[in-house]
């Protein structure tokens, strides 16, 4: 009799759920030198013949009388051997830890190959540039974290990552050819144009400081200090994305993508001879953060939805780990920009380009507006 504190959908998924199965065991002979394979079921003491596909995984067939003494196989992975020596969850390879059979292609590349790596040169490059412009080295573990979050895809990181770590970019001071006044500064025309002065061109700097208008970092940054007292790393913020601790994951993410636009825009000053537009270049890095944002809601919406169909819950922190504070998807599914990113992006003529009018059939209602709020970071004087 079933109990009335059952609820219908509890019964129903006791209903379907499965009994588990006991595995067969393994084991092979070796009859004339041939090496047979053979399942067994304990439960009716029989040997089943098997097909051994080329991953070493045993398929059931018929029946068959045991011939021979069996011995249980060695197990890598799903599939099975003969071979006893070494077993594989009781010897791994150098010094990667893992067991045998659960060593990646990876992790063996790794090993063979790290007597022969080398570190890359741009670290080192980069640290000998900073000195000579009085600026101190950024913090590589952060940076690298800035290319490893889940919320930007290859496209929105490779090029920082290549023309400014791996210092690819092609700037006129590398122009032997041409004489000092055309290996100026294509933006400020103030300073020959090398990869450091990308960092302390004013033009470049009077972009990257609008982030502190999103009121997202505990003080200024990507600007340069007026006066006295600390010293001024806005070089370093720029050019590395903010390398400190306490900068938020979203604005890491919003330099990343800052600097696509900023370096498509710089090369296309020389190469099309098109103006150099701040405002152009700010708008399509924050439209492009709002669309990423939109595809962090479509992932949760999709794993809540596999979530629920279990029986269980899909928690939001890890989408709103890389968007607060500039966005957060609420648990009631629903995605909200902070004001100060509402502002910058209805500036940007962004919300037509993330939601359509009221009455449309493809309207995105899952997305809140609030109104913005005055600024409250103050300059460091």
């Amino acid at each position: 009799m079933i109990e009335a504190t059952q609820t219908l959908d509890a019964i129903l998924r006791n209903s379907r759920r499965k009994r588990k199965k006991t595995p067969l065991k393994a084991y092979y002979c070796d009859v004339n030198g041939k090496i047979t394979y053979l399942l067994y079921k304990a439960k009716d003491d029989t040997y089943y013949s098997t097909i051994r596909d080329p991953q070493g995984r045993l398929h059931k067939q018929e029946r068959v009388p045991l011939e021979g003494n069996p011995i249980p196989t060695a197990q890598w992975r799903e599939g099975h051997t003969y071979i006893q020596f070494p077993r594989p969850k009781e010897y791994t390879l150098g010094g990667i830890g893992a067991p045998l059979d659960r060593i990646s292609v990876k992790q063996l590349t790794l090993e063979f190959s790290k007597n022969r790596r080398t570190p890359p040169a741009a670290p080192k490059a980069w640290d000998n540039k900073m000195a000579s412009i009085n600026q101190p080295p950024p913090n590589w573990e952060i940076v690298a974290d800035r290319y490893a979050t889940r919320f930007l895809t290859p496209k929105d990181s490779a090029t920082h990552f290549k023309h400014i770590t791996h210092r690819a970019i092609f700037t006129r001071n590398r122009k032997s050819n041409l004489n000092r006044k055309a290996r100026l500064c294509r933006l400020c025309h103030k300073s020959l144009e090398d990869s450091t002065h990308m960092g302390q061109c004013r033009v470049i700097q009077s972009l990257f400081s609008r982030i502190n208008r999103l009121n997202a970092t505990p003080t200024r940054i990507c600007s340069p200090l007026r006066r006295g007292g600390a010293q001024d790393v806005a070089a370093v913020e720029i050019l590395f994305l903010a390398p400190r601790e306490d900068i938020p994951l979203a604005i890491g993410s919003l330099l990343t993508i800052l600097w696509k636009y900023t370096l498509i825009s710089w090369y296309q000053v020389d190469i099309d001879h098109k103006l150099f537009v701040k405002d152009t270049v700010w708008g399509q890095a924050i439209r492009r953060f709002a669309e990423l944002c939109l595809v962090q809601l479509a992932k949760y919406r999709y794993a809540s939805a596999r979530a629920s169909a279990r029986g269980t819950h899909e928690p939001t922190a890890k989408y709103n780990n890389e968007m607060q504070p500039l966005a957060f998807i609420k648990s009631d599914g629903t995605l909200q920009f902070s004001p100060e990113f509402t502002k910058e992006l209805k500036e940007a003529n962004g919300l037509s380009f993330i939601q359509q009018p009221p009455g449309t059939t493809n309207r995105h209602d899952f997305i809140q507006w609030v109104k913005p709020t005055p600024d409250k970071t103050s300059a460091q004087k």
